[in-house]
């Protein structure tokens, strides 16, 4: 029997919390690792420093939360890991967001996906499969076709006016043999909203579960 840890609380004095059977057997999954990383920070308290966990240990311990019900280590698990979330492979906060349902960093992940420098690998559809990587790679060119400027105009060809012998030259004008010729560059598409692009792809959005 565990329970559902006041992490950040005091020393436990009051009511006792609700307790939660823990079933641990074959079809649980649950290696004694992850279970041990997650006993770790049911013993956590706010004045004890955060347990120093790899990301992976981190978000093993907050899919046995989520599965379990521990809210409250749950939101402690989420809010440790906002700090350093970003620097993560998109990929693995990819399946994190969906595994253990944090919605708030999918969209991010994506975003770092639509606009890395390098194209999108084969290890990328692999992961995430053909419909969600086919996604990925409209907003990509979206996004690249935006920002690809237009080849510049040509200028205009010289005029030349012949004139009577005796009678004052006309001023020149832009564009003409004598005149200042003013080039103007041209982008391409208007600039896109990767983030608002990628709400709006039924591939990415997140996944709902029935009620």
């Amino acid at each position: 029997m565990l329970a559902d840890s006041v992490i950040g609380g005091g020393s436990g004095d009051g009511d006792e919390p609700p307790k939660v059977n823990i079933q641990l057997d074959a079809a649980s999954q649950v290696t004694a690792k992850e279970m041990e990383c997650f006993v770790q920070l049911l013993d956590t308290r706010i004045f004890q420093p955060r347990p120093g966990l790899t990301f992976q240990q981190w978000s093993s311990s907050l899919h046995l939360a989520t599965m379990w019900h521990f809210d409250q280590v749950r939101e402690f698990i989420i809010e440790s890991l906002d700090n350093q979330i970003r620097s993560i492979d998109p990929l693995d906060r990819i399946d994190v967001a969906i595994k253990c349902s944090v919605e708030k960093w999918l969209v991010p992940a994506y975003v770092a996906l639509c606009t890395q420098e390098q194209p999108l690998s084969d290890s990328v559809g692999h992961r995430l499969g053909i419909v969600r990587f086919a996604a990925l790679c409209r907003i990509r060119e979206r996004r690249l076709q935006a920002e690809r400027p237009r080849p510049t105009p040509p200028p205009s060809q010289p005029v030349v006016t012949l004139r009577t012998f005796g009678q004052p030259s006309p001023a020149p004008t832009p564009g003409s043999l004598f005149g200042a010729t003013s080039t103007v560059v041209t982008t391409g598409a208007p600039a896109v909203s990767v983030p608002d692009l990628i709400k709006a792809e039924p591939a990415l959005a997140f996944p709902r579960t029935a009620d």
